[in-house]
């Protein structure tokens, strides 16, 4: 890991310590639930660690074909995506008054299984990686498109214009996509 790494790591973990301050003192006035303190709580763990000790197999996973993954990014996403697809779910029914937009336990599982699908396609080698990845695509897809429903069910029930531009806004914002990992080298 490089120098600029760890000084953006360095960065990020100081302002999600912050970020999970200001969440506490929310949380403290019952303004703020537990979920975005867990969320970003995870984040500060994976960003000190990946300071700490960037070349730990915890961190990235050298496997012996040559490829490399990401670990404990995907241990990130594994605890994580389930609390805010369920946040998300739950804030669909207007505090329990309608029923959700989606079905939480389908969408879970997509959502696993997306993810478990990426990882197995970071550790194997061409074509086979190609199929794998395309079977979780269409599992990213069944999850995409849960999010747009949720997001578009609070857009329309919601009567404050500020929750409006914000559901607008989230369902336009790209998501991040991890780095792709290097073609395994076939010297000895």
């Amino acid at each position: 890991m490089g120098d600029t790494d760890i000084g953006v790591n360095i960065f990020l973990l100081i302002v999600s310590i912050i970020e999970l301050l200001l969440l506490q003192i929310g949380h403290m006035r019952d303004k703020v639930k537990w979920e975005a303190m867990w969320v970003i709580f995870i984040e500060c763990a994976a960003y000190g660690s990946s300071i700490i000790s960037p070349d730990e197999g915890f961190v990235t996973m050298h496997l012996e074909n040559g490829m490399h993954i990401e670990w404990l990014r995907y241990v990130g996403w594994i605890l994580t995506c389930p609390v805010l697809l369920m946040t998300l779910v739950s804030m669909t029914t207007n505090e329990g008054t309608k029923p959700p937009t989606v079905r939480l336990v389908p969408l879970l599982v997509c959502n696993l299984t997306m993810v478990l699908f990426g990882i197995t396609s970071g550790s194997v080698l061409e074509p086979t990686k190609w199929y794998v990845f395309g079977i979780g695509v269409c599992f990213g897809g069944v999850v995409f498109s849960s999010v747009t429903q949720c997001l578009w069910a609070l857009y329309c029930d919601s009567q404050n214009d500020c929750i409006k531009c914000v559901s607008t806004l989230l369902g336009l914002t790209p998501s991040p996509s991890p780095e792709p990992s290097p073609e395994p080298s076939l010297e000895p």
